[in-house]
C-alpha cells in the first residue's frame, strides 16, 4: 500500500515538474524574443540617430560653406550639344556678395581661361566645352579687385567627362567557360551587353551593333545584332572551338553605332596562353572606347 501510494506521488511529482519546465521553457522562449525586439529596436534607434546626427553635420556644413563663400549664387546652364564637334555650350552666372567696380572674373576650364561678363550684379561666362574633356577637378573662379585675387571652387558646376550625358553607355558581362588541347581553344557560355541612354530610364536608337572577334588584332569575325534589344539589353552565347598557342589573343568586344555617329567599343573578354598551357582571362570590365566618324578615339580606358 504505501509502495503504491509512494509510486503515485512520484508520477505526480514528474507531472507537476514536466509541467514546470514547459512553463519554464515558454517563459525563456518569450524572454529571448523580448530581447531579440529590444535589440532590434534598439538598433534601429542608434541607426535612425547616426542618420540625424550625420544630417545635422551635413547641415553644418553646408551652413559654414554658404557662409564662407564669396558667392551668393552659382549657376550653370548646358545648351545644344553639337555631335559633329563634340561639344555642348555652357553659361556660368555668378553673383559675388561683395562687388566693386573694378573686379575681373575668369575661370579656367581644360587648358581655356574664360572671362566673365558684368551685367548689372552678375557675372556670366559662356564656353563650349568638350564632352571627352577629362578632369577630377571642378573648375577654379578667379576673382580679381584692385591688386587682390581671390579664389573659389566652383563645385556646383560639372563641366568634365559629360560624355554620359550625351551618348549611351555600353556595358557588358560574361559567363564563359574555356579549355585548351592539342592547339586549340575550345569556349562555351554566354555573354550579355547592355546600353543606358543618357537619362537612366529611355529606350536607346542606334544604328547596328556588332558582336567581334578578334585574334592578335585581327578580325576573324563578325557578327551583326539583328534581334530587337529587350529592355536595351542582348544576351547571347558563344560555342566554338579555334586554332591558339603561345603568344596570341583572342578578344570579343561588341561595337554600337549610335544615331550622332559614335561607335562604341566594349570589351566583353579576352583570353591569352601561359607557358604552362593555361588559358588566363584578360578581362578588363572598365575596358572602351568611343570613337567618331573620322575613326578618332575620342576616348578610351
Amino acid at each position: 500500500m504505501k509502495e503504491k501510494l509512494k509510486r503515485h506521488w512520484q508520477k505526480l511529482a514528474v507531472g507537476v515538474l514536466t509541467i514546470l519546465l514547459v512553463f519554464a521553457s515558454l517563459q525563456i522562449y518569450d524572454l529571448s524574443e523580448n530581447i531579440k525586439n529590444l535589440k532590434t529596436y534598439y538598433s534601429n534607434q542608434y541607426n535612425s540617430l547616426n542618420e540625424n546626427i550625420n544630417e545635422i553635420y551635413n547641415n553644418v556644413d553646408e551652413k559654414l560653406k554658404e557662409q564662407a563663400s564669396l558667392l551668393s549664387l552659382v549657376n550653370c546652364e548646358y545648351g545644344e550639344f553639337n555631335s559633329e564637334t563634340n561639344k555642348v555650350s555652357v553659361t556660368l552666372k555668378v553673383i559675388p556678395k561683395v562687388i566693386t567696380d573694378d573686379m575681373e572674373l575668369s575661370t579656367q576650364i581644360g587648358e581655356n581661361t574664360v572671362n566673365f561678363v558684368r551685367k548689372g550684379n552678375e557675372f556670366i561666362a559662356e564656353c563650349d566645352v568638350d564632352i571627352f574633356a577629362f578632369g577630377e577637378d571642378y573648375p577654379m573662379l578667379n576673382i580679381k579687385a584692385g591688386n587682390e585675387i581671390k579664389t573659389e571652387l566652383l563645385e556646383a558646376v560639372e563641366v568634365y567627362n559629360l560624355r554620359y550625358n550625351y551618348i549611351p553607355t555600353v556595358y557588358s558581362s560574361c559567363s564563359i567557360s574555356t579549355g585548351f588541347s592539342e592547339g586549340k581553344l575550345k569556349l562555351d557560355g554566354s555573354y550579355d551587353v547592355w546600353l543606358e541612354s543618357p537619362d537612366g530610364d529611355s529606350d536607346i536608337d542606334f544604328n547596328k551593333m556588332y558582336i567581334i572577334f578578334e585574334l592578335n588584332g585581327k578580325e576573324i569575325q563578325r557578327t551583326e545584332v539583328k534581334d530587337s534589344l529587350s529592355e536595351n539589353s542582348y544576351y547571347g552565347s558563344v560555342n566554338q572551338t579555334l586554332k591558339f598557342k603561345k603568344g596570341d589573343r583572342l578578344s570579343l568586344y561588341a561595337l554600337v553605332e549610335d544615331i550622332d555617329g559614335y561607335t562604341i567599343k566594349r570589351e566583353i573578354t579576352e583570353y591569352s596562353l601561359s607557358d604552362d598551357e593555361f588559358v588566363e582571362e584578360l578581362y578588363s570590365s572598365e575596358g572602351g572606347e568611343v570613337i567618331a566618324k573620322n575613326g578618332k578615339v575620342l576616348y578610351q580606358q
